[in-house]
C-alpha cells in the first residue's frame, strides 16, 4: 500500500476543546492540524439541539446565549459524564483532597436535563419539537462525526482509522464508553491513547531526540488533569512509568469558582440557564484576561438587573488555590510510587517538563513548576492545545502502517501503564488486586482462587477498579457467574481468574476451573459503562437515521435556497430590463404563483418537497427564458450577468451544493449565499492573554 493510502487522524477529544490532526504525505507524513468549517485549528466541544437540526461547535457554543431554551438544549462538558453510573463512588483522585463528587452532584452544575436510567445518565433535549433522549456515547459521537467529515474533506476521500485520546485517569468504563462513541460515528478506532503519551510523542519528535531522556508530562486541560512519568530513548521508544491524576479538575473547575464569585459579588439574581450561561462565558473571558493583566472587570447581567464587578489577579488565586495545591498533591504522590523509587527517578534528575493543556498558560501554574522543578527546563515546543492531537495523529500513521505490514514513516514503540489498580471481590468483602496501578500495559495476569463454600457450584466473578480496600467503595465494572461446579468441600475447586489489559486500556476477563471443565469469560468493555451489543447497534442504527434525515434537509435546503436565488436574480432582471410592462407581465405573474406556492408551504417553502421546488423552478427558468429582452441577449451577456448576480445574492440557508452533513461546524454552511454571515474577529495572543481562541463574534442580518 502506497502512504496515501493511511487517512488517519489523531483526535484530542477534549472536556471543552477538541483539535483534529491530519498527515501529510505529501511532506513526508507531517503533522497537519485540520481547520473546522470557521477556520479555527481547536473547536469548542458543544453540541446543539434546535427546532430544525443538530449543530456542533462554535454554532452550538453560541447557542446557548441565545435564550434559555437554547441553553438548556446545548451540551457541554459530555466527557465528565460519558463512561460513569450513579451509583460509582467518586473517582479517584492521587490528592488525599481532590474533586471528589458523584455523578448526580456532577451534574447539579449542568442546565442540560440528565435523568437516571437504570443507573446510566440519559440526556433529554428538545429537537425539532420533540423530546428526545441520547446517551452521552451518542453526544460525544455527534462532535466525532464532524470531525471524520474534516478528515474525509482533507484527505478527499473515506478514513482508514483514527487514533483518540483520553486522560490517563479515565476508568475502564470512561475508555469503553469514548470507544463506543467513535463506532456510532462510524469510526474505525486503531487505538485509544493517553493524552501525556501522545504529548510527549509529538515533543520528543519537535525536539529529534537521540538520547535517552526522562520527562514528566504536566497535562492541566479543560477538565481533566493528569502528570506523568516517562523515559523516551532514541525517540522511538515511549516507555510510561507512572501516572497520577484528577478526573475532575481543569480549567472548567477554575471558570465555575469564579463565575461563583462573581455571582456574589454581584448581588444580582441568576435563576435561568441563560442567565447562567452567560454567566459562565463571562467568568471564562476573565479568567483568559487575568492570564496577562493583573485585574479585569466583569458585567454580570440578572434578571432584573446588571453589575460591574472587578476582579484581580490575586482574587483569582486565592479562589483557586486549593485546586492548584490538588495539582501539588498529584505530583507528590507521583515521586512516591515504586515504579519511580525503583528506577531512582526525583524531581532533580528528570531531564524535561512537558507542559500541556490550555490551564498551563495560568501564571499561578507556572509559578507552581518552576517552585518544584527549580533545575529544569520548562518544555513548550508545540501549541499546548494542539501537542496532543499531533502526537495521537502521528501515532496513528505507525499503526496503520504496521497492522497492513508496511514499513512505519517513524517507528515507534509505546509502553504505558494502567492507571488504577483492577482485582475482584472475595469472600470478606474486600478486593483481592490481580493488576496493580501503574502495572505495564498491555498485560496478561492470572490469579489463583478457590471456593469458598462447601459443595459450591458456581460462583460469581465481580470485576471492580480503584485504590480502596472495600469492594464498595470502589466502582464496580461487572460481574459474570461460572455455574457447572462439582459439589466439593470448600477449597477443593480451584478457579483461575485471568485479566487481559490492550494496549488501549480495555480489559476482559476470564475465568475458568483449574481442571478446564468449566470456563467463562467477559469483555468488560462491554458491561464496564453498560451499553450492551444491542444498544450499541440501536445507537449506530439511529445514528445513520439522522444522517439520512439530515441529508434530506440539506437537500430540501438547496433546492429551496437555489430556488429563492433564482427568483432574486428574476426580480432584478425585471427592475433593470428595458422591456414593458405587458412583456413583464407574464413573467411577474409567474413569480407571484411561485411565491404563492411556497408561502403556503410554510413561511420560506420548509414544508415543501425537493419534487415540488423542482418543479416550480423549471416553470420560472421557461418563463424567464422565453422573455424577449432575454432571448435578444447573448448567452456570454447572460452567464456574465448570472455569475455577477450569484456573487451578489443573498438567500437565506444553507448554499445549494453544501455538505449534506448539517453537522457542521460554525460558519460551514455561511457561504455567499447565505442571508445570515457569520463574521469571527481573533485577538492576538496578547489581547486574549495568549489563549488564542475567538474573543468574540459579530452577527450581521441581511435583507432577505
Amino acid at each position: 500500500m502506497s502512504t496515501e493510502t493511511f487517512r488517519v487522524l489523531g483526535i484530542d477529544l477534549g472536556t471543552t476543546w477538541c483539535c483534529v490532526v491530519g498527515i501529510d504525505h505529501e511532506k513526508g507524513g507531517a503533522a497537519v492540524v485540520l481547520k473546522n468549517g470557521q477556520g479555527n485549528r481547536t473547536t469548542p466541544s458543544y453540541i446543539a439541539f434546535t427546532n430544525q437540526e443538530i449543530l456542533v461547535g462554535e454554532q452550538a457554543m453560541d447557542a446557548a446565549a441565545y435564550g434559555n431554551e437554547s441553553a438548556s438544549n446545548t451540551i457541554f462538558d459530555i466527557k465528565r459524564v460519558i463512561g460513569r453510573r450513579f451509583s460509582d463512588p467518586p473517582p479517584d483522585s492521587s490528592s488525599p483532597r481532590g474533586t471528589r463528587g458523584t455523578l448526580a452532584e456532577d451534574i447539579k452544575l449542568l442546565p442540560y436535563h440528565i435523568i437516571n436510567r437504570n443507573d446510566h445518565p440519559i440526556i433529554q433535549v428538545q429537537l425539532c419539537g420533540e423530546t428526545k433522549e441520547y446517551t452521552p456515547q451518542e453526544c460525544s459521537a455527534f462532535l466525532l462525526k464532524s470531525f471524520k467529515k474534516m478528515g474525509e474533506d482533507f484527505y478527499g476521500g473515506p478514513l482508514l482509522g483514527v487514533v483518540v485520546t483520553v486522560p490517563a485517569y479515565f476508568t475502564e468504563g470512561q475508555r469503553g464508553a469514548t470507544k463506543e462513541a467513535c463506532v456510532i460515528a462510524g469510526l474505525n478506532v486503531l487505538h485509544m491513547i493517553n493524552e501525556p503519551t501522545a504529548a510527549a510523542i509529538a515533543h520528543g519528535l519537535a525536539s529529534k531526540m537521540d538520547e535517552s531522556r526522562d520527562a514528566l508530562v504536566y497535562d492541566l486541560g479543560g477538565g481533566t488533569f493528569d502528570v506523568c512519568l516517562m523515559r523516551i530513548q532514541n525517540n522511538n521508544l515511549h516507555t510510561v512509568i507512572a501516572t497520577a491524576g484528577d478526573c475532575r479538575l481543569g480549567g472548567r473547575d477554575f471558570t465555575d469558582r469564579l463565575a461563583e464569585h462573581l455571582r456574589q459579588k454581584a448581588g444580582v439574581p441568576i435563576e435561568t440557564p441563560h442567565l447562567k450561561h452567560l454567566l459562565r462565558e463571562e467568568a471564562e473571558k476573565v479568567k483568559r484576561a487575568l492570564a496577562s493583566s493583573l485585574s479585569q472587570k466583569a458585567l454580570v447581567r440578572g434578571t432584573t438587573a446588571e453589575a460591574i464587578v472587578e476582579v484581580t489577579r490575586a482574587t483569582f488565586n486565592e479562589l483557586n488555590e486549593e485546586l492548584y495545591e490538588i495539582t501539588r498533591d498529584c505530583l507528590a504522590g507521583l515521586f512516591q510510587e515504586p515504579n519511580v523509587v525503583k528506577l531512582g527517578i526525583t524531581r532533580a534528575s528528570l531531564d524535561d517538563v512537558i507542559l500541556i493543556g490550555g490551564s498551563t498558560r495560568l501564571p499561578a501554574i507556572k509559578d507552581l513548576l518552576e517552585e518544584e522543578f527549580p533545575k529544569q527546563t520548562i518544555v513548550n515546543r508545540l501549541d499546548v492545545d494542539e501537542a496532543v492531537g499531533v502526537g495521537a495523529a502521528l501515532y496513528a500513521l505507525t499503526k496503520a502502517m504496521k497492522n497492513h505490514g508496511a514499513v512505519p514513516t517513524r517507528d515507534m514503540v509505546l509502553q504505558d501503564v494502567n492507571p488504577l489498580s483492577l482485582g475482584i471481590m472475595v469472600d470478606d468483602g474486600t478486593v483481592e488486586v490481580i493488576v496493580a496501578r501503574n502495572q505495564e500495559v498491555p498485560a496478561r495476569k492470572t490469579r489463583l482462587f478457590e471456593t469458598s463454600q462447601d459443595y459450591q457450584t458456581e460462583v460469581t466473578i465481580s470485576v471492580y477498579q480503584g485504590e480502596r480496600r472495600l469492594a464498595t467503595d470502589n466502582r464496580a465494572l461487572g460481574e459474570f457467574t461460572v455455574a457447572g461446579l462439582p459439589a466439593m468441600r470448600r477449597g477443593k475447586v480451584r478457579i483461575n481468574v485471568t485479566f487481559e489489559i490492550d494496549g488501549s486500556g480495555l480489559l476482559n476477563v476470564l475465568a475458568s476451573q483449574v481442571d478446564g471443565s468449566q470456563s467463562k469469560s467477559l469483555e468488560m468493555s462491554v458491561l464496564g459503562h453498560g451499553m450492551l451489543p444491542e444498544e450499541l447497534a440501536r445507537c449506530v442504527e439511529e445514528a445513520q437515521k439522522l444522517d439520512q434525515e439530515a441529508s434530506e434537509r440539506a437537500s430540501l435546503a438547496a433546492a429551496r435556497n437555489g430556488l429563492q436565488s433564482l427568483m432574486s436574480r428574476v426580480k432584478r432582471d425585471l427592475r433593470r430590463c428595458q422591456g414593458t410592462a405587458e412583456e413583464k407581465a407574464p413573467l411577474e405573474a409567474v413569480l407571484k404563483a411561485t411565491r404563492d406556492e411556497l408561502q403556503k408551504n410554510g413561511e420560506n417553502g420548509e414544508n415543501t418537497t425537493v419534487h415540488s421546488l423542482k418543479y416550480l423552478r423549471e416553470a420560472v427558468e421557461d418563463a424567464w427564458a422565453v422573455a424577449p429582452w432575454r432571448l435578444e441577449q447573448s448567452d456570454d451577456e447572460e452567464s456574465t450577468d448570472m455569475a455577477v448576480d450569484d456573487a451578489m445574492e443573498g438567500d437565506g440557508g444553507a448554499a445549494p451544493g453544501s455538505s449534506a452533513n448539517t453537522l457542521r461546524q460554525y460558519g460551514s454552511a455561511h457561504s455567499a449565499d447565505t442571508a445570515t454571515t457569520s463574521v469571527g474577529t481573533k485577538r492576538s495572543a496578547e489581547e486574549d492573554g495568549g489563549w488564542g481562541r475567538d474573543a468574540k463574534r459579530l452577527h450581521v442580518d441581511e435583507a432577505s
